[in-house]
């Protein structure tokens, strides 16, 4: 998954980029609605865009069943990406 991330000030900074995915399969335990899952912190010049990659595996959408073994949930999930200034209620 890759992501676009701009610096639109006149001032260089960081951006700390969060990856958060959401199961919608079938679990025997409800999935959290934002589970992180990766993050990487990037440096922008003023007004730059850098695209951000990320690589996701079975085993990040993985959990602990009802007998306590890893269970990887059939069926789609969401993912998004968020920065640390926006409001993540979790």
């Amino acid at each position: 998954m890759s992501v676009e991330v701009a610096n639109e000030s006149d001032i260089p900074a960081e951006e700390s980029v969060l990856l958060f995915c959401h199961s919608l399969g079938n679990a025997w335990v409800p999935s959290p609605v934002k589970s992180l899952r990766a993050y990487q912190r990037i440096a922008l010049a003023s007004h730059e865009r850098k695209l951000v990659h990320f690589r996701l595996t079975p085993q990040d959408f993985a959990y602990l069943d009802e007998d306590y073994h890893w269970a990887i949930p059939s069926g789609p999930a969401e993912i998004f990406c968020a920065n640390l200034q926006a409001d993540l209620t979790l």
